[in-house]
């Protein structure tokens, strides 16, 4: 029997991730629940590539072998409340929530194997960095399959303790941001000096 995987919340990044693991056929789209908010949305990528709607966060779940959390941290009380004590103990919650922290995670949705993955925005173009590190309870060859997951948007790195997560997030995960700022303030202030068409020509 194949491995389910179910993807909640399809974001910018739950759809990269999405987009990879088709990419690289880490799962077949028959495989692959996904469940959002946003109904259009879902629809929208079922139809483009086959994965199959759930009706709520647990129907996504409830028989996942594989579980992406990948909402907002403001939206996440709303899942675990919909989750908490209705997993299957073997599956394996990969969270890419900022902030929220792998022991918070077990407590809020009374579940032991969580893998907490810190991803960056040049995921969305298949170039991202990814820090994650996972919990003793993780299975090898679950950690394995994570890796694998992740590797459809880039780079990983599984880093020594959890608490490496927060460099990571600053340098990794904002960084491209900063930069990005960096590089509209550069074109604002030649613009201001009548450079903007040699701008948009050089760059």
């Amino acid at each position: 029997m194949n491995e389910k995987l179910a993807i909640i919340g399809t974001g910018m990044m739950g759809s990269a991730i999405l987009s990879g693991i088709l990419r690289q056929n880490s799962f077949k789209p028959e495989d692959i629940l996904i469940y959002d908010l946003d109904e259009k949305k879902i629809q929208a990528l079922h139809e483009k590539t086959g994965v199959v709607c759930a009706e709520s966060n647990i129907a996504a779940a409830k028989d996942a072998d594989y579980i992406l959390i990948a909402v907002k941290p403001q939206y996440l009380n709303e899942v675990v409340d919909d989750l908490h004590g209705r997993l299957n103990s073997q599956a394996l919650v990969i969270s890419i929530v900022v902030g929220v922290q792998i022991q918070e995670l077990q407590e809020k949705l009374e579940h032991k194997r969580i893998l907490r993955v810190m991803p960056n925005t040049p995921a969305a173009i298949g170039e991202g960095v990814s820090g994650w590190y996972a919990s003793e309870f993780a299975e090898p060859e679950q950690v394995e399959k994570a890796a694998e997951i992740l590797s459809g948007i880039g780079t990983t790195i599984r880093v020594r303790k959890e608490s490496d997560l927060d460099i990571v997030t600053a340098v990794s995960g904002s960084g491209p941001a900063y930069v990005f700022l960096f590089m509209e303030a550069m074109i604002d202030c030649a613009s201001g000096l009548g450079c903007r068409d040699q701008m948009r020509q050089s760059w």
